[in-house]
C-alpha cells in the first residue's frame, strides 16, 4: 500500500541535507528543518525517546518555530500531552503532531498513519488497520473490522469482525487459519466473528456500539470437542494447564499469552507424550494448537513405527 506524501500548501520541508545513513549518528540530537515556504515553521522526526531517527525509519513528526502556540486554550491536560519542551534545547514548546512519518531518501516526508491508532500487543506495536487489510485480502472476505479490547488479565487484544462475500462459505476457523499464515502471532486476532453485515449509523459508518460482544474466553467451537481424538485432548490439556486458560483448536499458544518459559514447560510435557525428538524449535514453528496436535501425532506415529 502506497503511503501519501505530506503536501501542505504553505508548510513544506526539505530534508535532503539529512538524507544520508548517518542522519542519527548523534543519539542526543534532534534535526530540525525549516520550511522553505515559511522559515518560522520547523519540523523534526523523532523516536519514542525524542531522538532523531535514521532516514527511512518511521517516527513521530514534531512541529516547532516562532509561530507555534504554547498550548491549548483552557485545556492544560491536552497541552501537557501535545506540547513539550524542544528536545534539542529544552527551550520553547514544540507540538507533537501524533503523525507517524518517515523521511524518504529524496528528503520528502511520507505519512504512515497516526500513532494514536497504534496499540501494543505482547510488546509489539501494530495498527488495527494493518490487520484489517490482511483480513480483507482473504478471498472470501468482503469487509473486515478490527477492534481493540482488554482481557481479564489486563492485556490488550485484537478482535475481528468479517463479512463474507456473497455465495462464500466463510467461517471463523478458515479466516483464523489464514491469518496465522499471513501475519506474526501478535497480529492474529484473539477472536473472529462472522457477520452478515456491519451495523451502520445514520452517516453510513460502522456503529461500534451495535457490534455483538465477543467473549474473550469463548473460542471458535466449530470443531466439536467430541471430534478431537485422545492425542488432541492431551495436547489441549497440557497447553491449557501451562497457561491457566481455556484452549480450543483455533487458538495459538503465544496469542493466548504464552512465553518462552511456559513454552519450555509445555515441550517437556509433550516429550513425555511423544518422545524426546520433539524440540522447542518445532513448538515455536507450530504454536497453533491444531498444528501442534498434528505435529505431536506425527511424532507418536514415528515412535510406534520404530517399535
Amino acid at each position: 500500500m502506497n503511503s501519501p506524501l505530506i503536501d501542505w500548501d504553505r508548510v513544506k520541508f526539505d530534508f535532503t541535507q539529512t538524507a544520508n545513513p548517518d542522519y542519527s549518528q548523534n543519539a542526543n540530537s534532534v534535526h530540525w528543518k525549516a520550511s522553505p515556504a515559511d522559515p518560522s515553521f520547523m519540523a523534526a522526526v523523532v523516536d519514542e525517546r525524542m531522538k532523531a531517527v535514521p532516514i527511512g525509519v518511521p517516527g513521530e513528526l514534531l512541529i516547532g518555530g516562532t509561530k507555534i502556540v504554547q498550548g491549548y486554550l483552557n485545556d492544560p491536560e491536552q497541552s501537557r500531552k501535545h506540547f513539550i519542551p524542544d528536545p534539542a534545547t529544552s527551550g520553547a514548546a514544540v507540538f507533537r503532531t501524533g503523525d507517524r512519518v518517515r523521511i524518504r531518501s529524496d528528503g520528502q516526508l511520507e505519512f504512515h498513519g497516526r500513532l494514536d491508532d497504534q496499540v501494543k500487543i505482547r510488546g509489539f506495536r501494530t495498527e488495527p488497520a494493518e490487520v484489517e487489510s490482511v483480513l480483507g485480502s482473504h478471498p472470501d472476505v468482503a469487509d473486515a473490522l478490527v477492534t481493540v479490547a482488554v482481557d481479564e488479565h489486563g492485556d490488550t487484544t485484537l478482535n475481528a469482525y468479517v463479512v463474507g462475500k456473497p455465495g462464500s462459505n466463510i467461517s471463523s476457523t478458515t479466516v483464523m487459519k489464514y491469518m496465522r499464515q499471513q501475519v506474526p502471532f501478535y497480529q492474529v486476532p484473539q477472536a473472529i466473528q462472522v457477520l452478515d453485515r456491519f451495523p451502520l449509523n445514520r452517516n453510513g459508518k460502522v456503529d461500534h456500539s451495535m457490534l455483538p460482544a465477543i467473549n474473550l474466553r469463548t473460542r471458535i467451537h466449530e470443531t466439536a470437542v467430541e471430534h478431537i481424538d485422545e492425542v488432541g485432548r492431551s495436547v489441549i490439556a497440557i497447553v491449557g494447564e501451562a497457561l491457566g486458560a481455556e484452549v480450543c483448536l483455533s487458538d495459538d499458544f503465544f496469542a493466548l499469552g504464552g512465553d518462552s518459559l511456559s513454552a519450555m514447560r509445555v515441550v517437556v510435557r509433550i516429550q513425555e507424550l511423544c518422545g524426546p525428538a520433539f524440540t522447542i524449535i518445532e513448538f515455536f514453528d507450530h504454536s497453533g494448537i491444531e498444528a501442534l496436535i498434528e505435529r505431536v501425532r506425527l511424532h507418536m506415529e514415528s515412535v510406534e513405527t520404530e517399535e
